[in-house]
C-alpha cells in the first residue's frame, strides 16, 4: 500500500476520500461540493485533486492581495 501525504498532515492512500472540512475555507467548500454535486459519479482521485486544486487556488489568491515590501520603498520615496 503507498501513502501520500498532503500538505496540513493529512495523510492517505487512492484509496480514501480526504475530507475537504478539514482544508477548505467556507467558499471553498461552496465551490468543491458545488462541482462535485454536477457529476453522478466522482472517482476517488478526482474527488482528491479537486480538493487540492482549491486549496491551491485559495492560497495563491491570498498571497496575490499581501503587498511586497517593494511597494512600500515606492511609496516612500
Amino acid at each position: 500500500m503507498s501513502f501520500k501525504s498532503l500538505e496540513e498532515g493529512i495523510v492517505s492512500n487512492e484509496t480514501h476520500r480526504f475530507d475537504p472540512t478539514v482544508t477548505l475555507s467556507k467558499e471553498g467548500l461552496e465551490i468543491f461540493y458545488d462541482i462535485v454535486s454536477k457529476y453522478d459519479n466522482v472517482t476517488t482521485k478526482e474527488w482528491n485533486d479537486l480538493i487540492k486544486y482549491i486549496r491551491f487556488l485559495s492560497l495563491n489568491f491570498e498571497q496575490s492581495f499581501i503587498p511586497s515590501k517593494n511597494t512600500y520603498k515606492c511609496i516612500l520615496n
